[in-house]
């Protein structure tokens, strides 16, 4: 594997555990039961609705646009700024609350495999982008060899990227 673009349009959404929302799969890889090891998604948050319950595993969930808030285990809801990952145990009773509707990328890692993390970078034309699990292109573009990424699109493999412009990533790293 040397480096590969999952364009946007190339996603398909699907519904979540719980039936009260989509998600679109970007990347990601199966445990040794056949159950998530891993996964990279954006979910359309189009109305308030309780996350999906995921023992055992972590989430990092960043807000990609729209405006919402989120409720841990029954507490008060709390803003989620856009760009900003909010990591939390799958298993937390997670409600969340759109007051604009939106997409935001979530990271679900099995915690007994896997660790994952997730870094908001803001670059300059030419600046390059440390090779990751997963890079998402949220505004700009990035040049990996001849591919090329725009907003939207992620970047997976081994090579490093290099930025088109004013650019910003979600660069997703799991281990």
């Amino acid at each position: 594997m040397i480096s590969w673009v999952i364009p946007a349009d190339a996603r398909q959404p699907k519904p979540w555990r719980n039936g009260r929302g989509t998600s679109s799969w970007i990347y990601g890889t199966e445990g040794r039961d056949g159950s998530i090891g891993w996964e990279i998604s954006i979910a359309d948050l189009n109305q308030d609705a309780d996350f999906s319950d995921y023992t055992g595993f972590d989430r990092i969930f960043t807000p990609l646009s729209g405006q919402v808030a989120l409720a841990f285990d029954g507490g008060a809801f709390e803003d989620c700024p856009l760009l900003t990952p909010r990591q939390f145990r799958g298993e937390t009773p997670t409600r969340c609350r759109v007051r604009a509707p939106g997409q935001a990328l979530n990271v679900i890692t099995d915690r007994s495999a896997h660790r994952g993390a997730v870094e908001v970078l803001h670059l300059a034309d030419d600046a390059y982008v440390e090779a990751a699990t997963g890079i998402f292109v949220v505004k700009g573009g990035l040049f990996c060899g001849r591919k090329r990424a725009g907003p939207g699109d992620t970047v997976t493999g081994r090579l490093s990227s290099l930025a088109n412009g004013d650019t910003v990533v979600i660069r997703v790293q799991i281990d």
